[in-house]
């Protein structure tokens, strides 16, 4: 007990110390908590400590969940800008599995909970037109496709109204702060291998990024398909380093270099996309990046521990040079389940790439080594160094 004792006595300090802190600034002050607090235990228990008369579990859980949804709207009143939404309040910093059982139980409420698997389907194709029709509404644009579909996001295939442009929408699945500043600084890129934003907004809660469309494929696809020689290998990287190189010179981070987000085309031009979703070098701090979405096989070890410094441009190379290392081997540096892997790429180096394929070059087994060095200050200074060590590099033993 005397531990208990003391871990509420530290509550108890951050209530007064943050309730001194409003004071001064004249928000509130501690009676104003206490304040608060007693009325939400009335409000949400009145049959405890109010003066309602005992309910059946069955009722005071029907009035609590009524009260919630109260409380909701309520705070949605002053956010005009944003509908209210029957998710609202599940709170995202929940274990996964916990999370997801709210917003089963939560979407079973507003009626998305069937029986016969045929209802969802129809219900599915629903929804989906009705965000298709949601699109072209708010993009100026005529939806003519579905062309792809991740975990963040669906994108379209449409033509601008305006000019008759075909274009690429992304609408993304969550929700994204200062989408409008990020898309404003990748209009302003000009590189040949970075795809082109044209527009950016949201669909109610969605953001999208209408951008250039882009015929080719992923080159995830591209390798599940057939292993590409050495020269082609490093010529998508050198094209794709080039472009994250601008991006860092405008204070632009990607912070999830992947296949997945490299597109290649039958002449082999690559394009480096979802930079519309990179981050300012200034905001990738290394505690803000753990926060962010990323892809653990090809995450950077500062982007897993705190002891390897903040995240950024450094990071970038990492995910590259592991890029590199799929492309010239065939497989992935890092395997196994995802504990394993996010455990290797912090503690273990890959094996050596000659390893798989002796025909590799030496030199060029260092340069993708070195981009791969768990210490970021142990990789190369900056994308531009990766870049040129790559085009000065020997393609022949």
């Amino acid at each position: 007990m005397p531990e208990l004792r003391e871990e509420l006595g530290d509550l108890l300090l951050q209530v007064v110390f943050h309730s001194q802190m409003a004071k001064e600034d004249g928000a509130f002050e501690i009676d104003d908590v206490v304040e608060t607090i007693t009325d939400k235990m009335i409000r949400r228990h009145p049959h405890v400590f109010g003066d309602a008369e005992a309910r059946t579990s069955a009722l005071q859980k029907g009035a609590w969940e009524a009260q919630k949804a109260e409380e909701r709207a309520l705070k949605q009143a002053g956010k005009a800008e944003q509908p209210i939404s029957a998710l609202d309040g599940v709170a995202r910093a929940l274990p996964a599995l916990l999370r997801s059982a709210k917003i089963q139980k939560r979407a079973a409420r507003s009626g998305f909970d069937w029986t016969d698997p045929e209802d969802i389907f129809d219900k599915l194709a629903e929804e989906t037109s009705e965000v298709r029709e949601a699109v072209a509404e708010k993009t100026q644009a005529d939806i003519e496709e579905e062309i792809g579909r991740g975990g963040k996001g669906v994108v379209y295939q449409a033509i601008q109204k305006s000019i008759g442009r075909k274009v690429a929408v992304k609408v993304l699945l969550l929700s994204r702060d200062n989408l409008f500043e990020w898309a404003l600084n990748v209009a302003e890129l000009n590189h040949p291998n970075i795809c082109k934003i044209y527009d950016a907004g949201k669909i109610g809660e969605f953001p999208f990024v209408a951008m250039q469309l882009i015929r080719g494929e992923s080159l995830r696809e591209t390798l599940s398909k057939k292993r590409l020689p050495i020269d082609d290998s490093v010529a998508i990287v050198i094209q794709i380093a080039d472009a994250l190189a601008t991006a860092h010179l405008s204070n632009l981070a990607h912070c999830d270099v992947k296949p997945e987000n490299v597109l290649i085309n039958d002449d082999g031009t690559a394009w480096i996309m979802d930079l519309g979703l990179a981050r300012k070098q200034s905001e990738v701090t290394a505690e803000s990046s753990r926060l962010l979405e990323f892809s653990p096989n090809y995450c950077a070890p500062e982007q897993l521990s705190f002891q390897y410094g903040e995240c950024g441009f450094i990071s970038d190379i990492y995910s590259l040079g592991l890029v590199l290392y799929e492309l010239l081997t065939g497989r992935r540096a890092y395997h196994g389940d995802l504990e394993e892997v996010i455990d290797q790429i912090k503690h273990d180096p890959p094996r050596r790439l000659t390893d798989y394929d002796p025909t590799i070059p030496h030199v060029l087994e260092e340069i993708c080594l070195k981009a791969i060095m768990k210490q970021p200050e142990d990789r190369f200074e900056s994308m531009a160094e990766f870049h040129d060590a790559l085009r000065a590099c020997p393609l022949r033993s």
